[in-house]
This record gives C-alpha cells, sequence and structure tokens, in this order.
C-alpha cells in the first residue's frame, strides 16, 4: 500500500470512552491504562504485544492501535459487543 492510497485510518474504543477521548485525546494502550476507562482490548493479544517493539521506535504499546479497515478480525472477535462499541472515523 502506498502513503497516498490511504484515505483514512479507524479507531475502535468502548463508547463510554468517547466523552474521555474528546477530553484527552486517544492515548496509546500505556497511557489509556493509567486513566479509568473500558478496555474492550483482548488480553491475549496484548500480553503478546507487551514485549515487541517497532522496529527503530518505542515499544509497541506506546503507539495507538489505528486500522485501515475497522471491518477486521478485531472487530469481528467483538461482535458480541456491538451495541457498546464506536468505531472513530480519522481522516
Amino acid at each position: 500500500m502506498k502513503l497516498d492510497e490511504i484515505k483514512e485510518f479507524h479507531y475502535i474504543t468502548h463508547i463510554d470512552n468517547l466523552k474521555s477521548i474528546c477530553e484527552k485525546g486517544i492515548l496509546s494502550y500505556n497511557r489509556a491504562n493509567k486513566l479509568a476507562h473500558i478496555s474492550i482490548a483482548m488480553q491475549e493479544v496484548q500480553n503478546r504485544r507487551d514485549n515487541k517493539q517497532v522496529p527503530g521506535g518505542r515499544p509497541l504499546h506506546e503507539y495507538v492501535n489505528l486500522y485501515f479497515c475497522a471491518r477486521n478480525p478485531m472487530l469481528y472477535l467483538r461482535r458480541n459487543k456491538h451495541s457498546q462499541i464506536c468505531i472513530k472515523l480519522l481522516i
């Protein structure tokens, strides 16, 4: 994928986190864990990401997880919580 082909990003969160996002912005996993929030993350996936480092960068959990397409495996696995999930479109 080329950079000019990217038209949008999506952020998936629990709907109750929207007030905090409006006040503080979208936060990385590590920064969000310092605040009261409702996580929709799968703990087994987060455990695998705990010790991952972005090549030439910081630990993976210091970045915000954005998606090119909101209809992805993570959203599919959380389909039973569809009424509690919000997808924020970032252009």
